[in-house]
Formats: C-alpha cells, sequence, structure tokens
C-alpha cells in the first residue's frame, strides 16, 4: 500500500529520531496517557509546530518554502473552543476556506451540501454559530475540514466528547469516507474504546513510540498498555480473564457472539 505521510528523524524537544509511516485509505489511533506527547505530536504532524523537512505528506516536503502546499494536503480538527470560528453564521465559516481556494460560489455550496449531508448535519447549514450545541460545533469543525479534500485528516482529542454511540456512528461515517474518497485518518486519543479489528494502533508514551500494532495484537499486549495508563477495550479484557479460567478458547470482539459460546 502506498505511504501517504511520513516522519523521518523527528527530533523536537523530548520526542528524539521519532519515524513513521503512513499508509493511504488507513484509520490510525495514536494513543498515550496525558503528558505522552499526544498533542505535541499533532500539533507538528499539523504544521502548527514548524519543522524542516522532515514530514512528507502525498510527496510534498513540509519546510518553510512548501508549507502552504502541505496544509492544502491536510485536515485538521480540534477540540471545540471559544476561538474555533471566525464568522457568525455557519454558512460563512463554510464559505471561507473553499471560495479562498477560488472555488465558485455554486461549487462552493454543492461540496458545503454534500459534507454537511454525508455526516447527517445538513440541517446546521442556516443557523448561526451562537445557536449551536457543543456537539454539533464539534461537528461542524469536523466538516470544515473535509471541505477542501484533504488527503489526510488529523483529529485531537475530539471522539471523548460524545456517547459512546455517537463516537461508534461517527467513526462509522469514517470509514465509509476513508474508503470512498482514498483518505488517511490519523485519530489522537487517550481512549481504546473506538478501535475495531483492521484499525491500526501507535503507543505513545512519554515522547516515545512504545509499539505500532493492530486491534487483535491487544490480546497479547494488554499488560503493556496497562503499564502505560491504558484501559484495553471492554471484549478484549473480558476474553482474556475467560480464557485464563478455561471458560473459553478463543478471543471474541462481539458481544452477542461470546454469549451464544458460553450458553451452548
Amino acid at each position: 500500500m502506498e505511504v501517504i505521510l511520513n516522519i523521518n528523524n523527528l527530533n523536537y524537544k523530548y520526542f528524539h529520531d521519532i519515524n513513521l509511516s503512513f499508509e493511504r485509505e488507513k484509520l490510525y489511533f495514536i494513543v498515550g496517557p496525558n503528558k505522552s506527547g499526544k498533542t505535541t505530536l499533532f500539533r507538528i504532524m499539523s504544521s502548527l509546530i514548524p519543522t524542516n523537512n522532515v514530514i512528507s505528506c502525498d510527496k510534498v516536503l513540509l519546510n518553510k518554502k512548501n508549507q502552504k502546499l502541505y496544509i492544502r494536503n491536510i485536515g485538521v480538527v480540534e477540540r471545540v473552543n471559544t476561538y474555533s470560528f471566525n464568522y457568525k453564521t455557519v454558512l460563512s465559516e463554510m464559505l471561507y476556506p473553499l471560495l479562498n481556494l477560488n472555488y465558485s460560489l455554486e461549487n462552493a455550496k454543492k461540496r458545503i451540501n454534500y459534507i454537511l449531508n454525508y455526516y447527517n448535519i445538513s440541517y446546521l447549514l442556516d443557523k448561526k454559530i451562537n445557536e449551536l450545541d457543543i456537539y454539533e460545533k464539534q461537528k461542524l469543525l469536523l466538516a470544515i475540514s473535509l471541505l477542501h479534500k484533504p488527503k489526510v485528516l488529523f483529529l485531537d482529542g475530539v471522539l471523548e466528547i460524545f456517547s459512546i454511540k455517537e463516537r461508534k456512528n461517527i467513526i462509522k461515517l469514517l470509514k465509509k469516507y476513508i474508503s470512498e474518497e482514498h483518505i488517511s485518518i490519523i485519530i489522537f486519543t487517550t481512549s481504546l474504546d473506538d478501535i475495531t479489528e483492521n484499525d491500526q494502533i501507535i503507543l505513545l508514551s512519554k515522547y516515545k513510540i512504545i509499539k505500532e500494532c493492530f486491534y487483535n495484537d491487544l490480546y497479547n499486549y494488554d499488560q503493556l498498555f496497562y503499564q502505560n495508563n491504558l484501559e484495553i477495550p471492554f471484549m478484549i479484557d473480558l476474553s482474556i480473564k475467560l480464557k485464563t479460567y478455561n471458560l473459553i478458547n478463543k478471543n471474541y470482539t462481539n458481544k452477542e457472539n461470546l454469549v451464544d459460546d458460553l450458553w451452548d
């Protein structure tokens, strides 16, 4: 699979010789406890902290000369705050980045409608920003980040504000978007609860890459994550404990399948 984003020998403050590669059309979770360096790494990868010739996205090497080209290739979503929006209305907020990229007004509105419909928030279009609740504002920021068709999307601590059900819905839509738009998405989080089969995990602790693995590897590395103050998903934890007592002989990711087998 093609590498879409690459970090080569990153050295910044507490980071030393960090090397990471991210493939096209994949979902990644960079997971770590508080003060592990997640937000700093997010800001570096998002070009909010300047680096020189260390990171490339879609073959554009990030440096002072190429910064605008690099930013054109990425989308960035942070936790909603007081300074997240510049305009009074949702329409104005969404039109600005597209008109700035020389979209015609007609094409800009088509793109806006497409993204809002995709994420089931088209009802926001005619509202003012101050009429939105925090969850609507966060979804709006996600929608805005995808308007310009980025190659890679970064989300920092975004999912945690939503309920478990809502997070699952958002992840489902993001995975669909990955497949249809050939984008890669990198989620920075303290939680493993949103990770599912085939998702890739990067464990970050004390500004070091501790482990790169897949969801199913968590059955073998559960203690490593516990040592870094991270709780593994409930079904994995339950499967491990039931296997310890010889109540099951395989791993489960689905609660219904586990219950059925236990009752057989």
